[in-house]
């Protein structure tokens, strides 16, 4: 009987031309290892019938997502009211800084 031949994650990365971390991607899609003592190895026989295998499969094309535009929602405005102009006598001077000073004290109140 033959001896069977071990490959360790570095050697099968030089086999295939892939950095370690495709190797473990590839472990877990279905690249055939066992496990010796914690560490993966690979059975050299089995990694060339498992290349022959993904060259000759039926390789799925990849399909590109397709951007959609985004949508912008038309929104309908509402018609504004026109405002009567201000009227620059004393008592809308009071009335206006009435309200300028109730303002000032909403925003205290809310913002700090």
């Amino acid at each position: 009987m033959k001896p069977i031949e071990y490959l360790t994650i570095k050697d099968v990365c030089e086999l295939l031309q892939v950095h370690r971390n495709t190797i473990t991607k590839l472990c877990n899609d279905g690249l055939p290892f066992v496990n010796i003592g914690g560490r993966k190895r690979f059975i050299a026989e089995t990694i060339k019938q498992w290349i022959i295998e993904q060259s000759t499969a039926k390789q799925e094309p990849i399909e590109k997502p397709v951007k959609q535009k985004a949508r912008l929602k038309t929104v309908k405005l509402k018609p504004v009211k026109k405002l009567s102009p201000v009227k620059t006598d004393s008592s809308s001077d009071k009335t206006i800084d009435d309200a300028n000073q109730a303002f000032e004290e909403w925003k205290r109140k809310h913002y700090t």
